[in-house]
C-alpha cells in the first residue's frame, strides 16, 4: 500500500468510525483495525486524533467546492445564481449528507472547546473561504449589473447567507436525522420560504424591478 493512498485509508476509516460512533468513543486502534495496518503506523501519519478529524474536515469542504463553482459558471444572472446556491445548501438536507453533518458538528465542537494551533486552523480556515469568496464574486456581479442590491456591501451578505442560512440548514439537518424533540425544526418547505425571504429582502434589487 503506498504512503498516500495508505493515509487516505486512514482517513476514510476515521470519516465512518466517527460519524458512527463518536469522535471520543474513537481509538486510533479502532481506526487502525478498520484499516488493517498496526496502529503505530497510524500514528506515523497522524501523531494525533484530532489530526485525523481535521483532515477530514479540510476534505469536506473541499467536496462542496465543485458544486459551487459549476453554478458560478452557468450562462444565467448573478442573481439566479445566488437562488441556486441558497437551494444547494437546502439540497445537503438528505440521509446521505448526515455523515457530513455529524463530523462539522464534532470540528466546531471542538474547536469551542480545546486549542488548536494556529497553522492547522489556517489550513482549514483557507479552505473554508473559498466558498464564501466565489459567493462574493457572484454577489459583485450582481451589483455590477443592478439585480442586486448595492446599498449592502458583499461580505456583510456573504455572512447572512453562510453564518445564517448555511449554519441554520446544518443544524436543522442534524436535529432532524437524530429525531430530537428538544426544539421546534421547520419544515424544508419553511427552508424554501427563508431562501425566498433572503432573495427578496435583502439581496434582489427591487427598485431596478420597479423600474422596469
Amino acid at each position: 500500500m503506498k504512503k498516500i493512498e495508505r493515509r487516505q485509508k486512514i482517513v476514510d476509516a476515521g470519516r465512518i468510525l466517527f460519524a458512527t460512533q463518536g469522535f471520543e468513543q474513537t481509538t486510533m486502534q479502532n481506526i487502525a483495525d478498520e484499516v488493517a495496518i498496526g496502529v503505530a503506523t497510524v500514528f506515523r501519519h497522524f501523531p494525533r486524533k484530532e489530526l485525523i478529524l481535521f483532515e477530514i474536515v479540510s476534505q469536506l469542504y473541499k467536496d462542496q467546492i465543485p458544486r459551487f463553482e459549476h453554478i458560478e459558471n452557468l450562462g444565467i444572472s448573478p442573481l439566479e445564481k445566488v437562488n441556486l446556491i441558497l437551494e444547494a445548501y437546502i439540497d445537503y438536507l438528505s440521509e446521505e449528507n448526515f455523515e457530513m453533518t455529524k463530523i462539522l458538528e464534532t470540528f466546531e465542537l471542538y474547536v469551542a472547546f480545546y486549542d488548536v494551533e494556529d497553522e492547522v486552523l489556517a489550513q482549514i480556515q483557507r479552505v473554508f473561504r473559498l466558498i464564501p469568496a466565489l459567493i462574493t464574486r457572484i454577489l459583485e456581479q450582481g451589483q455590477q449589473d443592478g439585480s442586486i442590491r448595492s446599498n449592502l456591501e458583499s461580505p456583510k451578505i456573504v455572512t447572512t447567507i453562510i453564518n445564517l442560512f448555511g449554519t441554520a440548514i446544518k443544524k436543522y439537518s442534524l436535529h432532524a436525522s437524530t429525531k430530537s424533540l428538544a426544539s421546534y425544526m421547520p419544515a424544508v418547505e419553511e427552508l424554501y420560504t427563508v431562501k425566498d425571504f433572503l432573495i427578496e429582502h435583502v439581496i434582489k434589487n427591487n427598485e431596478k424591478e420597479a423600474e422596469t
